[in-house]
């Protein structure tokens, strides 16, 4: 019988438990007719007990008076009002029977993974994968370092892992505990470097979604898919292809960003800065692409761990080494060759990566018989080396190298060497799952060397040098999902020696002289916060304090005029002269360097940025002509010559298409610069060190509009770009102290490239560029000195060199490895300047043979068409 009533029982709640939920849902599904469209707690929370005779339990201290609701219509449900009421008070709802409880919420616990995406057949770190959860809508993008840190409520995710030119990977994941999970993708050979479309959902949209604008990435495969000069790609070639990027003339190796000069860029191998980035005639630079991991550009809203340049950061990572097997790679050129060996030294821990290139030209003239020019020097090498050890899943040590040496010369008339020599320690370590450090020292060296023959008893050898010992400390503390920390500091010893002349020929005639070296010593600190306001705002703001000393040993000339950098101050004005000890401090500037950007997200695919940056850089590069060799002389800040600085604001459209296939941008920017020098006319340029008097100094200010469109995934990939732009200098006591075009001011530049796989063996690319010509400065008349005629120039850069353009193209035939096959190779065949344009280098004024009286231009060109070819291996 007592059985019987059980089961009666349980039959009877059974059948009641519906009508017990309905009468919860149906009493949150109760309309409510709110009179008021504005009101505070208090009044919400009466009405809502009186119109649905409901127990509210709540505790008043979770309600501020001062605060109101806003309802977006009067009829709502009591489910809709409840939510908005706990909402914005931070609280939830609970109902037991007739009471609705309204409490706090409760904090979801949270877990961390994080780890690194690697490269599974190298074990090389992937900068710049994308970490995506699925459900959560979270993601991150990996660091530098292919380092990732995800913080999350416990549960089950399913993490899918993409970077282009791999195969996507998903994995599902039980987090119930901080978790260390690191993965290694697969290269995608099959598809020969095509990216398999994925959906919105499984990438991270750093084009829409990122804080960072003005900022471009290139990788290897995109940089080796694009025509090359004399059949070696290069990636300063392939920047330059990029809005609001050109070079100041035809063949140019250096860096023109937003209307600066070429001195402006600070351009990092493996965090350790490079002075001169071009080896012989600008054709190539010192970056070695088959052993380029990553570079990214930044000419707007630079991170605040960069500084000490105006206008932009190319920081270029290079390859570790294959950590799993033995490889050898390389290439034979028209006119270099290369090779790269990389070797485990304890595998999947440690590799050794060694890389050399050398041209052949001297070797190619040399062999000609009977010809005027046998005697000409012409060539390059370089060699990078890099050793790596993983000493645990937290510690990392890297040691690296570079090497590179340039000899120009024209019989014994002339000669040119230079060189850039460069080493560094890294080590990475991994505090906990949100905290990382990088801690790099390094020393660069910069030197040149040029020689001077025209007339036999007065030739001479001239040499300028600049060395910097230099440290820096990065940590990054992933805080929050939604709150990033960036922080460090950073060191330089800087020492420019800057100049000493010695004689070739016979020391009677020219008179050996030596400049003092001149020292500086470069600190900064700097902070940025990475934040999620909401999941439309972010925020990427923080600053960088830098301070320079000009220190000891040394000497400062004294003046008898206030300001020394004028038109009317020259080496009469001295007065006095004070020397310094070592290590005595001479001047001082420091400076704040606010960085501000931010993201508004109108959807997955539309996004407008804003940015603001200030920059100061502490040396000036002192250009002496436009000359296929680098013969310009560094110079840093004294009391006289003052930083550089600038302000860059910007503003930007980001929108991405057809499933993420096509990104997009369109950008504006407004540059001040403040502190620009130049040297005056006529100006004492050889071995002077009182430098302060020969320039001047003023302002200049630059602005312009950049379009971008980029397809990066299917058969055809490539972009399309265009840049508006103007750039200015104003310098008091040139042009009659009136504003001017700058030597690098282009109107307008236009660039299409595009590669096309044929199939999964033959690949075509081209590329197609336009250019304005550059400001130039022609004579308007001549006057006769000595004998010679000279030209007499009026304004400053009035005129300008005819427009640019060409067109390159380049096919390369693939053999791909096979389990079969462990070898692979390709043979590229590259036009440069397809069409035979003669793009103007320079111009030179000269007499006329027949007629001394006259005077006629005569228009310098570089190349015409180039044909090249490169056979590339890999075992």
């Amino acid at each position: 019988m007592a059985l019987t009533r059980k089961i009666f029982l349980s039959i009877l709640f059974v059948l009641c438990l519906p009508i017990i939920s309905w009468g919860q849902g149906g009493m949150l599904d109760k309309s409510v007719s709110l009179p008021f469209k504005n009101a505070s707690y208090t009044q919400v929370l009466d009405f809502i007990r009186e119109q649905t005779q409901a127990n509210l339990i709540y505790n008043n201290r979770h309600f501020s008076e001062r605060k109101t609701l806003r309802f977006p219509k009067k009829e709502l449900a009591l489910r809709q009002v409840l939510e908005l009421v706990c909402q914005d008070a931070g609280l939830e709802f609970q109902i037991e029977g007739n009471d609705i409880l309204l409490k706090k919420k409760v904090p979801p616990v949270l877990y961390t993974i994080s780890g690194k995406i690697t490269d599974k057949e190298s074990g090389e770190e992937l900068i710049g994968a994308s970490v995506f959860i699925e459900g959560a809508n979270k993601g991150a993008v990996t660091d530098q370092y292919g380092f990732y840190s995800l913080t999350l409520p416990e549960g089950r995710y399913q993490l899918t892992v993409s970077y282009l030119g791999y195969k996507t990977q998903k994995s599902s994941l039980q987090l119930t505990e901080n978790k260390l999970h690191s993965i290694e993708l697969i290269l995608d050979k099959v598809e020969l470097q095509e990216v398999v479309v994925t959906s919105d959902k499984e990438e991270i949209d750093a084009n829409v979604k990122s804080t960072q604008m003005g900022a471009l990435e290139l990788n290897q495969s995109t940089v080796q898919k694009m025509p090359a000069l004399f059949g070696e790609s290069d990636i300063i070639k392939a920047v330059q292809l990029l809005p609001g990027v050109s070079s100041s003339t035809e063949g140019a190796s250096g860096l023109v960003v937003r209307g600066g000069s070429n001195d402006q860029n600070l351009i990092l191998m493996d965090n350790t800065p490079i002075y001169s980035v071009s080896h012989v005639m600008n054709l190539f630079s010192v970056f070695n692409t088959d052993i380029l991991k990553n570079a990214q550009l930044y000419k707007g809203s630079i991170p605040s761990k960069y500084g000490g340049r105006l206008s932009s950061v190319l920081d270029v990572q290079l390859k570790d080494g294959n950590t799993k097997k033995t490889t050898v790679s390389g290439g034979i050129g028209s006119v270099s060759s290369r090779l790269t060996l990389e070797v485990p030294l304890v595998k999947n821990k440690s590799s050794m990566l060694f890389s050399a290139r050398r041209t052949y030209l001297d070797l190619l003239v040399r062999s000609m018989p009977n010809q005027p020019f046998v005697s000409n020097t012409l060539y390059f090498y370089d060699m990078n080396f890099k050793a790596h050890y993983k000493i645990n899943n937290r510690d990392k040590l890297t040691v690296s190298g570079y090497l590179g040496r340039d000899q120009v010369g024209w019989q014994d008339l002339f000669g040119n060497s230079w060189g850039n020599t460069a080493a560094s320690l890294q080590w990475t370590h991994v505090f906990n799952l949100k905290l990382i450090s990088n801690l790099t020292l390094y020393s660069t060296n910069f030197n040149n060397h040029y020689s001077i023959n025209l007339v036999e008893p007065l030739g001479y050898l001239q040499k300028y040098d600049v060395r910097d010992f230099g440290g820096k400390y990065d940590m990054s503390y992933y805080m929050s999902p939604n709150h990033r920390l960036d922080f460090g500091f950073e060191f330089i010893h800087h020492r420019y020696a800057q100049g000493n002349m010695v004689s070739t020929e016979d020391p009677i005639n020219i008179k050996a002289k030596q400049l003092d070296p001149v020292y500086g010593l470069e600190m900064a600190g700097y902070v940025s916060w990475e934040q999620k306001v909401s999941p439309s705002l972010s925020l990427n703001y923080g600053f960088r304090l830098s301070r320079f000393e000009h220190v000891g040993k040394g000497k400062l000339f004294i003046y008898d005029k206030d300001e020394v950098v004028s038109p009317e101050t020259n080496e009469d004005n001295i007065t006095d002269t004070v020397f310094y000890a070592g290590g005595d401090r001479i001047h001082a500037y420091q400076g704040i360097e606010p960085r501000l950007s931010a993201r508004w997200l109108w959807n997955d695919h539309l996004s407008l940025k804003v940015s603001f940056n200030r920059t100061i850089q502490y040396n000036h590069r002192l250009s002496t002509a436009n000359t296929l060799t680098p013969t310009d002389m560094w110079t840093p800040v004294n009391k006289y010559i003052k930083p550089q600085e600038a302000d860059l604001y910007a503003i930007g459209l980001f929108g991405n298409f057809m499933g993420n296939q096509l990104e997009s941008s369109v950008e504006l920017y407004y540059k001040k610069m403040r502190n620009l020098i130049d040297y005056k006319p006529f100006a004492n340029q050889l071995l002077n060190d009182h430098l302060e008097t020969e320039i001047l100094s003023g302002e200049g200010k630059a602005y312009g509009v950049e379009l971008l469109v980029k397809r990066k995934m299917g058969k055809i990939t490539g972009w399309l770009s265009y840049t508006f732009s103007n750039s200015t200098r104003q310098i008091n006591g040139i042009n009659n102290n009136q504003s001017y075009p700058s030597s690098f001011d282009r109107k307008h530049d236009f660039t299409s490239l595009f590669s096309f796989n044929l199939s999964k063996w033959l690949v075509f690319s081209a590329n197609w560029v336009y250019a304005s010509g550059v400001a130039y400065t022609f004579p308007v008349g001549k006057y006769v000195k000595d004998g010679f005629i000279v030209p007499y120039y009026t304004e400053r850069n009035k005129y300008r060199l005819p427009p640019t353009h060409r067109l390159d193209m380049s096919v390369t035939f693939y053999r791909r490895m096979t389990p079969e096959k462990k070898n692979e190779s390709s043979f590229s065949f590259s036009v440069y300047n397809a069409y035979a344009q003669k793009n103007p280098y320079a111009y030179v004024f000269r007499q006329k043979a027949g007629n001394p009286n006259e005077t006629e231009a005569v228009q310098l060109y570089l190349f015409t068409v180039v044909p090249s070819f490169t056979y590339n291996f890999k075992f």
